[in-house]
């Protein structure tokens, strides 16, 4: 329900909601499975427009899918 709510905001242009959406994308929780490349795109997305403390987290989760060798969303290889 977090999700869906946080979702929304973001497509109203709420822009403090894409971290908590990266963060539950990335964590997972109830009937939410874990997807670090969606983590990836809110956490991108929250950073190009103006959250500049996202930059940490962009690194990391981008890092961690190359280690394992998940591919990058597209948006994020620009």
């Amino acid at each position: 329900m977090a999700l869906a709510w946080h979702r929304n905001a973001c497509k109203n242009g709420y822009v403090l909601s894409y971290e908590p959406c990266g963060d539950l994308y990335y964590s997972g929780g109830d009937n939410l499975t874990p997807n670090k490349q969606m983590a990836l795109v809110m956490y991108y997305a929250g950073y190009t427009k103006g959250i500049i403390e996202l930059k940490d987290k962009v690194m990391k989760v981008r890092d961690e899918l190359v280690k394992i060798g998940e591919p990058l969303p597209e948006m994020i290889l620009v």
